[in-house]
């Protein structure tokens, strides 16, 4: 499965750090209120918690010709096969690939906590 959009995304240069998994949170999203996005949020978070690869992906930044849904790297694909093993993460359009995946970029770079305030600050 290969999603067809394309996001712009900035961040500054993060330095590969170690992580304790707390700072990628529970992966519940309790405080997400829509239960089709609050499923979408937990399958990514499962999947980048499974394969290991939230320090990855706090550094990556795709290519001008790439994006982060929209890729072909093989940490990206481990990704996605993760998510695929259960139905939500087969059900995504291009659109919904997108947003859970700059949800979980934003985890990975600045953390759950920050994460849950901004999303309860809304």
């Amino acid at each position: 499965m290969i999603f067809r959009v394309r996001i712009i995304a900035s961040h500054p240069k993060i330095r590969l750090r170690k992580t304790k998994m707390a700072f990628y949170g529970n992966g519940l999203f309790e405080f997400v209120s829509d239960k089709n996005h609050r499923e979408m949020l937990i399958n990514a978070h499962k999947a980048f918690t499974n394969t290991e690869l939230w320090n990855w992906y706090a550094t990556y930044t795709p290519s001008v010709y790439e994006s982060y849904s929209l890729n072909t790297t093989t940490n990206m694909e481990r990704v996605e096969k993760e998510m695929c093993k259960e139905a939500i993460g087969r059900e995504h359009s291009g659109i919904t690939a997108a947003w859970t995946l700059a949800q979980m970029k934003f985890i990975a770079v600045r953390g759950y906590d920050a994460y849950k305030k901004e999303v309860l600050r809304k």
